[in-house]
């Protein structure tokens, strides 16, 4: 498969999921906000998603904040389009037809779902993945053997966790009962 019938899958193959390993500047973001758009305008047999349902994970903040700031641009840009076809960009026209095309979507449909999505837009979970697990636990915390009172370390206390840890790691692999003496004393020689 080439790239344009790899970025076509991605992007339209609603019935599988998909991994996107690129280099920086290749168009990453364009394309999962794409599915993001096929999802939720056309996903499901033509029914869409809610937003809310769809889950966009990222390592930093500010990839999180850039992809719900582009998603919501596109989602503009397609309403616009709807309205106003003449003030439309050439690539959001092209988004727009693909979709259509694909999925035999009517513009009052497509208008309805952008607002919706636009209306869901702030609860989205598009995130960080430290961000999305820590939503999880708040909402499961029995479930995942925490106390509903948890509170998530960022960083205070890290050294004073490792230094416990580090010591009683310490105490088990080198103090008296030594599990592993004879690999210890090879590596130490």
């Amino acid at each position: 498969m080439n790239d344009s019938e790899s970025r076509q899958a991605a992007q339209f193959d609603l019935s599988s999921n998909m991994v996107v390993e690129a280099a920086a500047g290749t168009g990453k973001t364009s394309l999962l906000i794409a599915r993001i758009l096929s999802l939720t305008l056309a996903g499901d047999s033509g029914r869409g998603y809610p937003l809310e349902s769809i889950a966009a994970l990222t390592f930093t903040n500010k990839a999180a904040a850039e992809m719900k700031i582009r998603l919501a641009q596109q989602l503009h840009q397609i309403a616009t389009l709807i309205r106003r076809p003449e003030e439309a960009q050439p690539a959001t026209r092209k988004l727009l037809d693909s979709l259509k095309e694909r999925f035999s979507l009517a513009d009052q449909v497509i208008e309805e779902r952008v607002s919706l999505a636009l209306s869901q837009l702030e609860r989205a979970p598009i995130e960080t993945f430290h961000s999305f697990v820590a939503r999880i636990l708040r909402l499961y915390p029995l479930d995942a053997g925490l106390s509903p009172s948890f509170e998530i370390d960022q960083g205070r206390n890290f050294n004073r966790i490792f230094e416990l840890e580090w010591e009683e790691w310490l105490d088990n692999e080198l103090g008296s009962l030594m599990p592993r003496k004879e690999d210890w004393l090879q590596i130490l020689k």
